[in-house]
């Protein structure tokens, strides 16, 4: 009933298109087998078997849309593959998305990788931020890409526009208005490429991102006083609350996608309602105190990512099922998120959704509180 509540307050809020008509479902393992219209979808594995009227939204940890969608798509998850047909635009936030199909409307992908393969073809602008971006088939619109890497291969019906220091523009490239590109390197260009407009190179400076950002005394200075901070605070709330830091890890690591979503939607959800409070009569108090609360937890969460870690990466080396709700698992924790924050692009990513699995492990387990004893 929360899990069904909390997705029904999210959807009215986020995605109020046809929010009478729409159909809300949650489980482990989702696979949508027939027809529905304005589908909502939360899960741990997510297919589609059956062409959705309407608008699909899905959180979960592998999703697969291999079914057309009449409006449109929102995904987010861990592994994300889209290989149909989308009436409008799509938005897909994950690890890795791949889109490959055809959409009405505008595109936008986020994630460590994103793949959008030869014959895809894009009716509307498409916009893509990640690690490696690799872009094929046919966009009718404008592109512009944010990445480490970024290997083009398509026909572009207007601009193409690229952030990256690694550029790759193959044979099969058809750019029918200007190239521009931000980079610290010449990109390659190959000469069988063809782009109508002027080709602009705009230098920037190397980022000092990653471990790069190390060679500065500055680099070191934060990364220690980013570590103690987080250290001493998970410590402190460990021997605080023993009991509620193994509850909430345990949870967090049994089963990631569920926080994951809870916590996305925690993050978005909270300061709209607080907003709705203020502005009415009576709701000011209460908008406040949900606001406190809200930034309570924000701050707890950020300590459980680095317990968190510590514990699932202790359990991996020493293959045991022991929760390391101790001084050691919190700077063993500590350290191993800060060196995932430094590596370049996809780092701070996973550090985001360790973040948020620990924001939604809380809220549940919170929520759990709350609910009558049966």
């Amino acid at each position: 009933m929360i899990k069904k509540l909390c997705a029904l307050v999210f959807m009215l809020l986020i995605f109020p298109v046809a929010a009478q008509a729409a159909e809300i479902r949650t489980g482990e393992t989702l696979s949508v087998s027939e027809a529905a219209k304005n589908v909502y979808l939360f899960a741990s594995s997510i297919s589609t078997i059956a062409e959705t009227k309407g608008d699909l939204v899905a959180f979960a940890n592998s999703i697969d849309i291999s079914k057309p969608v009449e409006q449109s798509l929102f995904v987010a998850g861990n592994t994300i593959k889209v290989g149909t047909d989308i009436g409008n635009s799509v938005r897909a936030f994950g690890s890795s998305v791949t889109f490959e199909g055809k959409a009405g409307g505008d595109v936008i992908l986020f994630g460590a990788t994103v793949t959008i393969p030869e014959g895809t073809i894009i009716e509307g602008d498409l916009i893509a931020f990640g690690n490696l971006v690799t872009v094929g088939g046919n966009v009718n619109g404008a592109i512009k890409i944010y990445a480490a890497s970024a290997v083009i291969n398509a026909s572009v019906g207007r601009d193409l526009e690229i952030h990256s220091d690694n550029i790759t523009i193959g044979e099969k490239t058809v750019v029918a208005g200007k190239l521009t590109y931000y980079s610290a390197k010449e990109a390659k260009i190959s000469d069988k490429a063809k782009i109508t407009g002027a080709v602009e190179r705009k230098d920037v400076p190397e980022a000092k991102t990653g471990f790069k950002a190390l060679a500065t005394s500055s680099g070191w200075y934060n990364l220690i006083a980013s570590l103690l901070a987080v250290i001493v605070f998970a410590i402190v709330l460990t021997y605080l609350a023993p009991g509620f830091v193994r509850t909430t890890v345990e949870e967090a690591i049994k089963s990631p996608a569920k926080p994951l979503w809870q916590g996305f939607v925690a993050l978005i959800v909270v300061p709209i309602i607080a907003i709705i409070l203020f502005i009415t009569v009576i709701g000011g108090i209460l908008g406040l105190s949900l606001l406190a609360v809200y930034a309570a937890a924000l701050i707890i969460a950020y300590a459980l990512s680095a317990v968190i870690t510590g514990t699932y990466l202790n359990r991996l080396i020493n293959k045991s099922k022991t929760t390391q709700a101790d001084w050691v698992g919190c700077v063993f924790g500590a350290v191993a998120l800060a060196i995932i924050g430094w590596i370049p692009y996809i780092g701070p990513i996973v550090k985001f959704l360790i973040y948020l699995i620990a924001l939604g492990a809380l809220i549940s387990h919170l929520v759990g509180k709350l609910r009558p004893a049966k």
